[in-house]
């Protein structure tokens, strides 16, 4: 007797919804190096919005902002730039950005630098400028040393201090 092609394809559907159903259901015994439950919702915690910044090119506008910044303070005589070698963004806090910068042609030291700040102790591999160890933070167009973004109550400093220690340590 021959099957119809309907019954085939309703057999091949049965067959692969077992097999799928199978597999969800002992997921953890049969992967047990992916240490995950496939049926449980994830009990991560939510995302801080505050902690995702609000343009898609954030990195291109902070450092444009640190030039600008830059320029109130050394003059738009040079055609400064953000130097590529020092450049370092170690994150968001509070809904600012935090980095190490530094402007090209300005000249740093190699003498190393340490700031403690909120009792936390920031430390670089050289003396830059203006900032002595370079460590800023971006929002809303506007830059602050780390210093001054603590003292006027825009960060947590503990949890910049995080951030800087996570990337220090790479």
């Amino acid at each position: 007797m021959k099957m119809s092609r309907y019954g085939v394809k309703i057999i091949t559907i049965s067959i692969v919804v077992i097999a799928m159903g199978i597999l969800m259901v002992n997921f953890d015994s049969i992967f047990t190096d992916l240490n995950c439950n496939a049926l449980a919702i994830s009990d991560s915690p939510k995302a801080d919005l505050t902690q995702i910044p609000n343009s898609i090119n954030f990195l291109d506008e902070d450092k444009t902002a640190f030039v600008n910044y830059c320029k109130d303070i050394y003059g738009s005589s040079l055609p400064l730039e953000v130097d590529s070698t020092v450049y370092k963004y170690y994150g968001t806090v509070n809904g600012y950005r935090f980095y190490r910068l530094m402007p090209t042609y300005i000249s740093y030291d190699s003498i190393s630098q340490q700031e403690v700040i909120g009792g936390y102790t920031f430390e670089s591999s050289s003396l830059y400028r203006p900032e002595r160890t370079g460590l800023y933070i971006i929002g809303d167009e506007k830059v602050y040393s780390l210093k001054q973004a603590y003292d006027n109550n825009l960060i947590d400093i503990s949890k910049a201090y995080q951030l800087f220690i996570a990337k220090s340590d790479n």
